[in-house]
């Protein structure tokens, strides 16, 4: 407590070093903020991109009506695919296939 109250009696300044250090450590600081704020911007315009093209192919799914023949329905809007397949075992299959997260497959059971 005494080398403080020292300090802030003192009509010394700081020294030029330790200025420099004070900078470079807020520089990088910002520099890391910048970075983390950008890749955040990046990650959410791609969800967006994703979430408007499986709801457009969800939309487009539930408009056409399978056909009794084969069981399989498949749509593709904008570059995804959407494949709808019903089984004899009360199963029923959906395959979603786009660029940017891959393939998927749910099955469901009546």
């Amino acid at each position: 407590m005494k080398k403080m109250m020292q300090k802030l009696r003192s009509r010394a300044g700081e020294s030029i070093s330790e200025v420099l250090i004070a900078m470079l450590v807020s520089a990088l600081g910002l520099a890391m903020l910048a970075g983390v704020i950008s890749t955040s911007v990046r990650i959410i315009n791609n969800s967006k991109t994703t979430m408007k093209t499986f709801i457009q192919n969800e939309n487009a799914l539930e408009q056409r009506e399978s056909s009794e023949d084969d069981g399989l329905l498949t749509v593709s809007v904008d570059g995804a695919q959407i494949k709808l397949t019903e089984d004899s075992d009360d199963q029923i299959t959906v395959s979603y296939t786009n660029r940017s997260i891959g393939r998927k497959t749910v099955v469901s059971y009546r």
